[in-house]
Order: C-alpha cells, then sequence, then structure tokens
C-alpha cells in the first residue's frame, strides 16, 4: 500500500477523495455534497469567487455503478500518464480538464451534475494523441 501511495500519489488521493465523498453522500444525502461543492452560479457573486467549485463537481458520484466506472477508468488511465509523465503533469490535466468539463457541463445542462467522466475522457484522448506524437512510446506500448 505504502508503495502504491509513493509511486503514484495523485491516482491514490483522487481515488480515495472521490470514494470519502461519496461515502459522505451516503450517509447525509445529495443534497449537501452538491451544496457544499456545486459548480458556481454566476448571478451569486458569493459561489462565483469561490474557485474551488469551478472543479469540486469532479469528485461527486451519484450512484454505485457511477463511481464504479470512474474510478477503474480514472485508475487505468491515471495510473499510466503518472507513471510515464509524473505527477505534476497529471494533476495540471486533473484540474484543466475538470475545470473545462465542468464549464462545458454547466453551459449544456444547467442542473446539478457531478462525477470523472469528463476528466476520463480528457485523460483518453490525451493517451490518445500523446502516444500517437510522441517519440517517447512508452503510453502507445503500455
Amino acid at each position: 500500500m505504502t508503495q502504491l501511495i509513493k509511486h503514484r500519489p495523485v491516482t491514490f488521493s483522487v481515488t480515495a477523495l472521490c470514494l470519502i465523498i461519496y461515502l459522505v453522500t451516503l450517509l447525509l444525502g445529495t443534497h449537501i455534497i452538491v451544496y457544499i461543492f456545486q459548480y458556481p452560479h454566476p448571478r451569486n457573486p458569493e459561489t462565483f469567487l469561490q474557485l474551488w467549485r469551478y472543479f469540486t463537481p469532479a469528485l461527486i458520484h451519484f450512484s454505485h455503478l457511477h463511481i464504479a466506472f470512474n474510478l477503474i477508468f480514472w485508475w487505468i488511465l491515471a495510473s499510466l500518464i503518472e507513471r510515464v509523465r509524473g505527477s505534476g503533469r497529471l494533476l495540471g490535466l486533473l484540474f484543466l480538464i475538470a475545470v473545462i468539463s465542468n464549464t462545458a457541463q454547466y453551459v449544456v445542462s444547467n442542473a446539478p451534475f457531478g462525477g470523472l467522466s469528463g476528466v476520463v475522457y480528457g485523460l483518453f484522448g490525451y493517451v490518445w494523441i500523446y502516444g500517437k506524437l510522441s517519440r517517447w512510446r512508452e503510453i502507445a506500448a503500455y
């Protein structure tokens, strides 16, 4: 376990954080978690300036299957990127993709939402394009 945390700290931390938030959601209810982590509304200056809210919807999950599939694919792709490109690159990708995908989801739906799906799709695209364009073929060969 310590080797896992040592070699894949971002992958492990995000997985653990998602699981903890999901367990809290089961215990306290969805409404409390959505209230704390929801995407900011532009007409509410109080939440609009709380910058973490642009990222945190990626950590919320609403069902067993939702979190299971997201974390399986997160684990596969994030472990690969963290091994080949490093923790800093994965962390940067996580924040960038989460903010972009959460913003897109908000523009399209304007309803409470959550999950790592947008991040997983973004990481899949990153692995695919990086593997095609890179001379360092570790990702493509994995």
